[in-house]
């Protein structure tokens, strides 16, 4: 099992509600922040030694971290600031008071970054260092195993009465319906270019109330990361560990939840999306064990039995149909405030339609 530490004591992030970085000009704009988050790199011996490195991997933010010159490879969390500059009216999609709220909560649990400074359109913290899951190193059974335990670690190291968030609805589910409202008024435009009568506001809104019943799983929600993409999981081999990034749509859901979305993910995103290498039975069935495992052990509850890794399964089948619904809403609004260089409403397609592809065959599991 992955062992984390409680982070201790920090000082409070450095807030800077009136400063905005522009996405053409982040990272040089970002250096007035650093020089509070870390003067000893920004005095005027070692200016020339500061260096950023982009994150790509991202299709919602733009991301970049800063680090020193003579460090060229960060290997300690302290090495580099990591800076994420929110995409345009990412408002409308997160809401990042909740965000903040979650990384410092996961931050005194021992789960989650350091902040070191929020500003008017972004945050800056501490660097998790790691290689981000790939759709091979994702299946590597050591990576399995340490993925499946993280997510334990978050479902049972959160507690619902140490956040504010209301436990009484899951976040997909409570998000989805928002998004929904508010692509009302771009009906027109999405129907244009999606063409599919299974894809208008009505249509979505009456399958979203049809998953709203035959989603329900007769357990707690629990504290749930909601966005386990690969690239929101990085591999330490040092530490022989794996961590969840990227807090932005953190909040309560069923722990099958995380599961299933990560199954969706194996997948790829965008141009390497190919639903054909979705996990067989048998490796979903390999993860839920070591999952159950891990939280079970947690719990101090005994090993799964067999009939419980098969409930699980049959649950995981249900929230894999949620997250490419979710997901498909999710990229459907993309699409019509994003101007980040991806295309949304093609990502939208490949969602919705797998839903309809599985939904039969995955709600009779």
């Amino acid at each position: 099992m992955t062992s984390f530490c409680a982070s201790g004591s920090s000082m409070p992030p450095i807030s800077l509600p009136d400063v905005e970085l522009t996405l053409d000009c982040a990272s040089k704009d970002a250096l007035h922040i650093l020089r509070q988050i870390k003067p000893e790199w920004c005095d005027e011996s070692s200016a020339d030694e500061v260096l950023v490195k982009n994150f790509d991997d991202g299709i919602t933010n733009k991301v970049f971290g800063f680090h020193l010159k003579s460090d060229p490879s960060p290997i300690s969390h302290k090495d580099m600031v990591l800076f994420r500059v929110f995409g345009e009216k990412t408002e409308k999609v997160i809401t990042r008071q909740n965000e903040i709220l979650t990384l410092n909560m996961l931050h005194q649990v021992g789960l989650g970054p350091e902040l070191y400074s929020v500003f008017k359109n972004g945050l800056a913290y501490e660097y998790l260092k790691g290689v981000p899951l790939d759709a091979k190193s994702c299946r590597d059974p050591n990576i399995m195993r340490l993925t499946a335990d993280t997510f334990a670690q978050w479902h049972c190291r959160v507690h619902p009465s140490e956040s504010d968030f209301d436990f009484s609805i899951p976040m997909p589910i409570l998000k989805t319906r928002q998004w929904l409202e508010q692509l009302s008024d771009h009906e027109g435009i999405l129907l244009a270019s999606i063409s599919d009568k299974r894809f208008t506001i009505d249509s979505l809104k009456k399958e979203l109330a049809e998953i709203e019943v035959w989603s329900r799983i007769d357990e707690p929600l629990v504290f749930s990361h909601n966005d386990t993409l690969l690239a929101n999981l990085v591999y330490n081999e040092k530490e022989n560990s794996v961590k969840l990034i990227d807090y932005e749509y953190g909040g309560p859901s069923y722990r099958a939840f995380d599961v299933g979305n990560h199954f969706d993910e194996m997948c790829g995103i965008g141009d390497v999306i190919d639903f054909s290498i979705f996990p067989s039975p048998e490796e979903q069935k390999q993860f839920i064990t070591f999952y159950l495992d891990s939280f079970n052990a947690l719990k101090s509850l005994p090993p799964p039995t067999a009939d419980e890794v098969e409930e699980f399964y049959r649950n995981v089948g249900k929230m894999c149909l949620l997250s490419h619904f979710y997901w498909g809403v999710w990229s459907l609004l993309q699409s019509t405030i994003s101007k980040i260089d991806f295309d949304y409403v093609q990502y939208s397609r490949d969602k919705l339609t797998e839903y309809y592809t599985r939904k039969e065959a995955f709600l009779n599991l």
